[in-house]
Order: structure tokens, then sequence, then C-alpha cells
């Protein structure tokens, strides 16, 4: 299961462990967003206005099957449309209160936070600075290093600095950067 948090105190982090079992790829060749892809498709990932959004495959609850409709929204368009740039923040609140998000066929797919996000808010709980290394250790604490589904990818996203730190496979001394297109330009 993978673990996300965010961290909103004296600057914004959000920070990611992706467990996967999968192949997959980083996407980093357009400034504007930096996007991890599974199947050739988008995941989870950040764009440049500071908006970040993940797409993970979970055990379905029944809700959210796919179906068509005119008010109707699969999931892999609402992520296209969030790290493409063409839904912004400000639009948000009449777009989920217009349409109805629903996964692709075959797929159960969610924003999702695991049963490890009680040990996460305890390590969170008693921190008043956090930077991302910090994040960093977090993440390296609940990584999944055994079983079917490793600790593939983490990440942690510094609104301050507009950057993605990642690191493949649970390497936290190999953590490298990748720098968003500033929140002005576009």
């Amino acid at each position: 299961m993978c673990t996300c948090f965010t961290w909103r105190k004296e600057q914004i982090l959000v920070a990611m462990n992706f467990d996967n079992n999968t192949p997959f790829s980083v996407s980093s060749k357009d400034s504007k967003q930096f996007m991890i892809m599974v199947n050739g498709s988008p995941c989870f990932g950040v764009y440049h206005k500071g908006l970040f959004i993940n797409h993970l495959l979970v055990d379905s609850n029944g809700k959210g099957a796919y179906k068509r409709g005119k008010n109707v929204v699969h999931t892999i368009k609402l992520i296209t449309d969030v790290l493409g740039g063409t839904l912004g923040s400000e639009q948000f609140p009449d777009y989920f209160r217009e349409k109805e998000i629903v996964n692709v066929p075959n797929h159960s797919c969610h924003s999702m936070l695991t049963d490890r996000y009680q040990q996460v808010n305890s390590l969170l709980h008693d921190i008043e600075h956090l930077d991302v290394q910090g994040a960093f250790k977090i993440l390296e604490s609940v990584r999944q290093a055994e079983g079917e589904w490793k600790t593939a990818f983490s990440m942690v996203y510094s609104h301050k600095e507009n950057a993605v730190y990642y690191c493949y496979h649970g390497e936290y001394g190999k953590i490298q950067k990748f720098e968003l297109l500033s929140f002005e330009t576009e």
C-alpha cells in the first residue's frame, strides 16, 4: 500500500511512497509537470502551479464503477486534466459539484491514504518544522521492503521551491531533483 502525506505549516510539502509491482516510468520532459506513468497512463504527479494528484489502484468498494454520461468523467481524464493544466484549483468546486468521477473500465482507482497513515500521523504530530530531508526520513520509516508491493519510488514535492525530489527503490541516499517551471510562467 502507498503512503502519502501533506505538511502545511511554515512550508508546504507533499510526500509519497509508491509501492508497486508493475513497470513504471518518470515523465519529466515538460517543465510544467512531473508525472509517474504506468502502462502509458498518468498515475500521480505535480503540476507547476502547485497541484499534486495521485491515482492509485485499490480494491473496489463497489462505488465509482465505469459508466458513460454527459457529466461523467473517468479518473484518467481527471488526472490528465490536472497535470496538463486544463483543470485548475480555481475550477475544482464547480467541477466536483457538476461531475461524477468514475473509474476506467475494469479498474478501481482512488486517491488514498492507507492504514499506515496512522503511523505517519503520529510521526508528524510532534514535529514543528519539516524539510525535504525530514519528509524522506518519514517515508523511509514506512517504506515497504518485503513482499509483492515494495516501495519502488518515493517523492517529496516542495511548494516553496516548486521542485520534486525523488528516488527509486528505497535508495534514500540517491535523491534526485526536478525543478518545475515557475508559478508565474505559463
